[in-house]
């Protein structure tokens, strides 16, 4: 066991809303193989310190920072990166599935992924967790290590608006101006950015699935040919078309639909992993 200090010293009192860093720690690990353990002295009070509904972990990191030796590549995304299908405690979301691949190659054993997914997560507004564009700087700039962010969300933002041609028009038209801000902030580091389609979402109708709408259907379509053709991004990855139903490409294919008709089940996860593989990620191995 190593003990942690700041500045030389044993303890520290951390402000509200305040973020502190120890001194390094010299310490030999295996990739995928740390687990950080919390001591309170007296315990959570209510939900002062954090709350973790539909978590997909029993355990997880209440705030992890680190100087990061590796190249890492930043996911910002919503439930659908953050795990909603996946196994709990089964480490299977597809971001987990790529770092197990990048893992067995040489080439990409050096280089980290970084989950800041939210579930519920919007890009232009608050709702569970800081909008997107608020988060561009916290969960992305200012991480150590950053070589490749990608960017896959968007499906909160269209499902939440009122599902009339004004409001879908107005969702498609902010959501694409801020995906540009969201490139020019990333840009002016130097960094790389990738984006992935929105995966589809409709479903028989709309009491099984409330975002299931032909004009919020329309939106969907709109981004993901903005993102596939504006040439906006450093890359793209088509997630939509992996897991669509063939037949009907505006809802998941049934052999990827975790019930939900949003969420892709653990099959779907593996085959947005192999998109990853086949596309744009690829190429971080040369980078």
């Amino acid at each position: 066991m190593i003990a942690i200090t700041f500045s030389g010293n044993q303890s520290i009192i951390i402000p509200n809303g305040a973020q502190v860093v120890s001194d390094p720690i010299y310490y030999q690990l295996e990739a995928q193989s740390v687990t950080v353990d919390l001591y309170t002295e007296r315990g959570q009070q209510g939900f002062y310190i954090t709350s973790h509904p539909g978590s997909r972990t029993t355990s997880w990191y209440s705030y992890s920072f680190g100087n990061y030796v590796l190249r890492v590549v930043v996911i910002v995304c919503d439930s659908i990166t953050d795990g909603r299908g996946s196994d709990t405690d089964g480490n299977d979301r597809w971001p987990d599935l790529v770092l197990q691949r990048m893992q067995e190659n040489p080439f990409t054993a050096n280089i980290a992924v970084l989950n800041q997914a939210a579930g519920g997560n919007r890009i232009l507004y608050d709702g569970l967790g800081p909008n997107g564009l608020g988060r561009i700087d916290r969960d992305i700039l200012v991480q150590s290590g950053i070589k490749y962010i990608m960017i896959f969300e968007g499906v909160n933002d269209i499902g939440t608006a009122p599902a009339t041609p004004a409001a879908q028009q107005m969702v498609s038209d902010r959501l694409i101006q801020a995906s540009q801000h969201i490139i020019a902030r990333v840009h002016t580091f130097g960094l790389p950015i990738f984006a992935a389609t929105i995966t589809p979402f409709g479903a028989p109708n709309d009491t099984i699935k409330p975002y299931s709408d032909p004009l919020r259907e329309q939106t969907r379509v709109r981004i993901n040919d903005w993102i596939m053709k504006s040439g906006a991004f450093d890359g793209v990855i088509d997630f939509a078309s992996i897991v669509a139903n063939p037949t009907n490409p505006t809802q998941l294919n049934p052999a990827y639909n975790s019930g939900d008709f949003l969420h892709p089940n653990l099959g779907g996860m593996r085959r947005l992993r192999a998109r990853s593989r086949e596309s744009s990620l690829s190429g971080l191995r040369w980078a």
